[in-house]
């Protein structure tokens, strides 16, 4: 990447925000890919957006029957989804050998939901593509074993991010 150029990664976006991940009907939720920079990804997050990788869509607006594990094309981004955590995010983060790009608290964070527990999501992207399903596996594999080894006492609670068609909700 030149010095000058913004790093801009293509992810697919929710078609709108929502103001609760909780109340999400999941099954009717519509993207489209966008090349988007960390910046805006952060503006999105905190605007309640959804996202997800990219899959065979034909560039057009894309539901359900589309993001499927068969359609899954490529990614620049592996979120590591972390519920019910002891461990508190930046504690966590400065544990990490490898740092997330950008990290944010989930709607669940410290409530009733969460046993009053930590939720948050770890975002680490990448400038090359992760293309195909065994490669998206592998690379979250490696980021969750170097989890494990970094920080002391990290249980993964929730493993649905091993699964290259899992949708994310924005904070």
């Amino acid at each position: 990447m030149k010095k000058n150029e913004e790093f801009k990664f293509t992810f697919s976006v929710s078609t709108r925000a929502f103001s609760d991940k909780n109340k999400i009907n999941w099954g009717s939720v519509q993207y489209k890919k966008q090349s988007i920079s960390i910046e805006k990804f952060i503006e999105l997050i905190k605007s309640g957006y959804a996202f997800c990788n990219c899959f065979d869509d034909d560039d057009e607006v894309f539901g359900q029957s589309v993001k499927t594990l068969a359609n899954f094309r490529y990614t620049n981004c592996i979120m590591i989804d972390i519920d019910d955590c002891k461990i508190e995010m930046n504690d966590l983060i400065n544990q990490l050998s490898v740092k997330p790009t950008l990290a944010y608290t989930t709607p669940n964070n410290l409530t009733e939901k969460s046993n009053f527990l930590y939720s948050y999501r770890l975002c680490f992207l990448f400038e090359e593509k992760i293309k195909g399903i065994d490669n998206y596996c592998q690379m979250y594999s490696t980021l969750i074993n170097l989890l494990i080894n970094d920080v002391k006492g990290f249980e993964l609670e929730d493993n649905c991010a091993q699964s290259a068609n899992q949708q994310f909700g924005g904070s």
